[in-house]
């Protein structure tokens, strides 16, 4: 990334001045800083080029290239400036590099960096005794960069991701001195004896750089373990940015004002969770992208509640930590009033057990009886409930073959409109739903059964349910082929609008007086210029 690329130019040309400067008759003839610089810069492309030439390193070289150049030919032109003329260059070439989070964590990173080998100067001053070495120093000033980057980075974390990491500062504290000064100079010296082909140097050297990096990655496996995050309210309302803007902008212009830091009153808003629109009877359903799977987050005026977590591997990825618990935090949910896992198959309870462990509380658990295990109920045909005027039911069927037929089948009913979530449920349970229940089924949106099979969706239950919107969660392009054209076909013939995931990304739907709104996030928040898939 940027930030390694700027941590061994840094490296290298500090190194490289301390010992120029050593030899006083040389430095007479070149400067140490200028020739610092230059060595820096060959080393960082050197690095580079080992790493497979990223793009993200490409435009942070580009960047120490202008920098060390600019600043060589003319040490009098100021540091913004020649990080303008850095950053007009790479426009220059990859003109798309604006819309990449990475270039703005990258160039905010090898900025400060810069910034810190240009002006800041750690030096003994008046002081005595200990930070008078200079290997003392260095460690301060690294240090001080690292503790300097983790509060620069803090605002893109909060915009990108909305939360910060209280623990990132102690853990590149730790990792960052260590891969910098220890493993990465011990990994180049083993690779350049390997290419010599002295491998019984290499190898002992390549062993030790592979024992250091166990001991590391111990260590912040163990720091992970610590819940350090703190999760920032998505921002609502536009006046909180004019807010802060104009903090930033009075702040910076009004340096002589001294009660100027009274400003920080206008970043309140960020800490403050804004309090729920919706009105008793009302109720909102997102429909999480969560690729081939499936994730359901339902709001009203008091309560939360999820079905299904998306896909996940026992001990390994899942969408419930990537996807939906940052969009829960982000809106500040904390507490679950119900979960229901319809199934137990990976695409829809995957992330259950990142669920139980993550910091969100969770009232009660329904699901399927082959799924249960002691995790919660049974989400049985006669269970019903009311919250805020919104009545639940399930309608689940056990004498049917198969775990996706006896998916749990859940209808949510408001006042103003209903939604029917059926799980993975196939043509089997289908005609027994609709002998039994008939058009006790009827909702205005259906969430399309098991993602859009051809063993699904058949015409006596779309007749039954007889919705106004379908809404089918599935991967784009996905190896099933789901939702399939039959299918897709069969909701034409009926007149029932059809949206997905793969195509729309999230999905809400607000279920109010004024009946359903749908809100596709890729039309509202996806730039124009984004490849926007056609709806099937």
């Amino acid at each position: 990334s940027g930030l390694h690329i700027g941590l061994v130019f840094w490296m290298v040309s500090a190194l490289t001045m301390t010992l120029w400067r050593v030899l006083v008759p040389l430095s007479l003839y070149f400067s140490a800083q200028k020739l610092g610089w230059l060595s820096g810069l060959a080393f960082a492309g050197g690095y580079l080029v080992l790493t497979g030439l990223p793009l993200s390193g490409r435009r942070a070289w580009v960047m120490l290239a202008c920098f060390v150049l600019v600043r060589i030919f003319d040490n009098k032109i100021e540091f913004t400036k020649s990080l303008s003329i850095a950053l007009w260059i790479i426009l220059m070439v990859w003109p798309s590099s604006v819309l990449s989070i990475g270039f703005w964590f990258s160039y905010v990173a090898v900025a400060l960096i810069l910034s810190q080998s240009v002006h800041l100067n750690i030096g003994p001053g008046t002081h005595s005794g200990l930070f008078e070495h200079r290997i003392a120093r260095k460690i301060s000033k690294l240090i001080k960069i690292q503790c300097l980057l983790s509060i620069a980075i803090c605002p893109l974390n909060v915009i990108y991701f909305g939360e910060i990491s209280l623990i990132s500062p102690f853990a590149n504290l730790i990792a960052v001195p260590i891969m910098t000064i220890v493993i990465l100079p011990v990994i180049l010296a083993g690779t350049f004896f390997q290419l010599l082909g002295w491998l019984a140097i290499s190898q002992p050297i390549l062993f030790y750089a592979a024992n250091c990096l166990d001991w590391l990655y111990g260590v912040i496996s163990l720091l992970c373990t610590i819940n350090g995050s703190v999760s920032m309210p998505e921002i609502h309302h536009p006046y909180t940015w004019y807010l802060l803007l104009t903090g930033v902008f009075v702040f910076n212009q009004f340096r002589m004002w001294p009660g100027r830091w009274m400003l920080c009153i206008l970043f309140l808003p960020l800490l403050i969770q804004p309090k729920s629109k919706l009105q008793s009877g009302e109720f909102e359903l997102n429909i999480f992208d969560v690729g081939q799977g499936l994730s359901i987050w339902f709001k009203s005026e008091n309560h939360n509640m999820l079905v299904d977590t998306g896909f996940g591997i026992e001990n390994g990825f899942n969408y419930f930590e990537s996807v939906v618990y940052p969009l829960l935090k982000a809106e500040g949910v904390n507490k679950l009033d119900a979960l229901v896992i319809s199934h137990g198959d990976a695409d829809h309870a995957g992330g259950l057990n990142a669920l139980i462990k993550s910091d969100i509380d969770v009232s009660r658990i329904y699901s399927s009886k082959q799924h249960l295990q002691t995790l919660g109920n049974y989400c049985d045909h006669r269970i019903a409930w009311q919250w805020d005027e919104i009545n639940f039911r399930f309608f689940t069927r056990q004498e049917v073959t198969g775990e996706n037929n006896r998916s749990c089948i859940l209808k949510i009913q408001s006042k103003f409109s209903s939604a029917l979530l059926p799980g993975d449920i196939e043509r089997e349970t289908e005609l027994k739903l609709v002998r039994k229940y008939g058009l006790q089924l009827s909702a205005d949106l259906l969430v399309v059964p098991h993602h859009g099979s051809a063993t699904s969706s058949t015409q006596h239950f779309l007749n039954s349910v007889s919705p106004m919107v379908a809404a089918v969660s599935a991967g784009y392009l996905n190896r099933y082929g789901h939702p399939a054209g039959k299918i897709l076909e069969r909701y034409r013939k009926n007149n029932i609008r059809l949206v997905t995931t793969a195509c729309s990304g999230q999905l809400s739907f607000l279920f109010d007086i004024k009946g359903i709104n749908l809100s596709q996030l890729r039309q509202t928040r996806q730039p124009f210029w984004r490849h926007q898939c056609q709806q099937a």
